[in-house]
């Protein structure tokens, strides 16, 4: 693990892994994540000869916490992408991100355009109105708050029963132990009312390729914000299966290595 200060002074602990002369893809997690989890998911890509880079955004995991919440902001978060692509050696090259890190990668293909070989959104959550479960993630910044992380972990587990899942994602729920609880707190109640004014209107000008992953019967990653990104011909759009995903820890990369793979239509 390697580790890069941005120009507004966050170090962000970063991993490249893969072959180095390699296409190459930097990819964000999400709200709650850390870059270990993206490792998992996206190793097909990395035994097929890719150079893939995770991090941890800033206020999660081995990043220097958030105490501000200004730090918290998507466009400064797109630019941290960048000076990880800088630290790893990559130009231009895709990149992408799981909820938050869908938010915050597509600030940062927004911003530097010329650089974007690709662009990956991963069961995207915010866009250019209020997300309707702005009041969950308050609920769940006021457990952690109060119960801390061990409090979080819990009202997680029951969450996902309340979905319908039979197993809770313990890898996932074993990271938050790395966050500091101020700072992942103060994430829960800002990130989510993020507003997007370009998504997805964007997405029908992009000048570049883009992958769009969605699932059903998730209030917090609406299907139709992933199929509203996708409705220009430009957007290739995917449908998981959320239990699936969330059981089969490759599942997402094996995708993503098909769907980059294949020639654009």
């Amino acid at each position: 693990m390697e580790r890069v200060r941005t120009a507004d002074g966050f170090e962000i602990p970063f991993v490249v892994e893969g072959d180095d002369g390699g296409q190459g893809l930097v990819f964000a997690h999400g709200l709650m994540g850390t870059g270990a989890a993206q490792r998992l998911q996206l190793a097909p890509l990395v035994e097929t000869g890719w150079k893939v880079v995770t991090f941890d955004q800033r206020g999660h995991g081995g990043a220097t916490p958030v105490t501000d919440a200004a730090g918290y902001d998507p466009i400064a978060m797109g630019g941290d992408l960048w000076t990880v692509a800088d630290a790893a050696g990559l130009d231009r090259c895709w990149i992408g991100g799981g909820s938050m890190g869908a938010a915050t990668s597509f600030c940062a293909a927004r911003s530097k355009p010329e650089r974007v070989e690709g662009l990956v959104q991963c069961i995207p959550a915010l866009r250019d109105e209020a997300h309707p479960m702005v009041f969950g993630f308050d609920a769940i910044a006021g457990v952690l708050h109060d119960g801390g992380i061990e409090g979080l972990i819990a009202a997680l587990r029951q969450f996902a029963t309340s979905m319908g899942r039979d197993e809770s994602d313990e890898v996932f729920l074993s990271e938050l132990k790395s966050h500091d609880p101020a700072s992942l707190e103060l994430a829960l109640r800002n990130v989510p009312r993020w507003i997007l004014d370009d998504v997805p209107s964007a997405f029908a000008d992009l000048p570049f390729r883009v992958v769009v992953f969605g699932w059903d019967n998730d209030p917090i990653h609406p299907l139709q914000t992933a199929k509203d990104m996708a409705a220009s011909a430009r957007v290739d759009l995917i449908e998981l299966d959320s239990v699936e995903a969330f059981t089969d820890r490759t599942l997402l990369g094996r995708l993503l290595h098909d769907a980059l793979e294949k020639a654009p239509a």
